[in-house]
């Protein structure tokens, strides 16, 4: 799952970030967590990469507040999970109006936001792509795609039950997926982008996808790829 904390108080962001991870360890839940203490570094980030389960939000930030922000996702039709943490329950309206998950008091007890998470674990939609291929936009389950593939001026797109060929080049589908999946997909050939998700094993010559599928590396490329799959697996905890 991936969590993002906008807090300006150090102590709070801290305790949240402890919290998130004792609930991704009690779950056996992967939890990335992205950090940020005020609203404009936070819309900042957001604006290369939407892919949040949700943010947990303190409402009373210096600048732009946490109500503020909310105010303008809700008004950009942006559906991001919200949940609002704050100090007084005299917002409890403002949140019901910005359709928010939940209203946290602080200090939040261990209870209330698993209890929060375990919701949002229930109710999330899995990462997808859209792929356009044969005359239709087609949604693809991010955990499906095993690589990618160049095929002249066109791409395959390799699933685990079907493989699909798109009009774009291969640097086209890496372009979107780096700013959607940061880190999930390396290019380890001219003509291969795998997804780092079903490595099984990583060989200076070729790098084996679940379940039986080698891809070649490239010569000089193996250290980078072993960099980005150990990177992977370190933000995937």
């Amino acid at each position: 799952m991936r969590i993002a904390i906008c807090d300006d108080q150090p102590a709070q962001l801290s305790l949240l970030q402890s919290q998130c991870r004792r609930w991704g360890d009690l779950r056996h839940e992967r939890t990335e967590l992205l950090c940020f203490n005020s609203a404009e570094s936070f819309l900042f980030a957001y604006e290369t990469d939407k892919q949040l389960d949700v943010l947990l939000l303190d409402i009373q930030m210096p600048g732009l507040s946490g109500m503020e922000l909310a105010q303008k996702l809700r008004q950009s039709r942006d559906s991001l999970t919200l949940a609002l943490v704050t100090s007084t329950p005299d917002f409890a309206l403002q949140g019901y109006e910005i359709s928010a998950l939940a209203y946290l008091l602080k200090p939040v007890s261990d209870e209330a936001l698993f209890a929060l998470l375990d919701r949002v674990t229930a109710h999330r939609t899995p990462p997808s792509v859209l792929i356009d291929h044969d005359g239709i936009t087609e949604r693809l389950p991010l955990s499906d795609i095993l690589y990618l593939e160049s095929a002249g001026h066109n791409t395959r797109i390799v699933c685990m039950q079907q493989v699909i060929e798109s009009p774009h080049v291969l640097s086209y589908f890496e372009a979107q997926l780096a700013a959607q999946f940061p880190g999930h997909f390396h290019r380890c050939h001219r003509c291969y982008l795998i997804h780092l998700a079903h490595a099984t094993s990583l060989h200076k010559k070729e790098v084996i996808l679940e379940p039986d599928h080698h891809i070649p590396v490239a010569r000089g490329h193996f250290e980078p790829l072993n960099l980005a799959y150990m990177a992977y697996y370190r933000n995937m905890q």
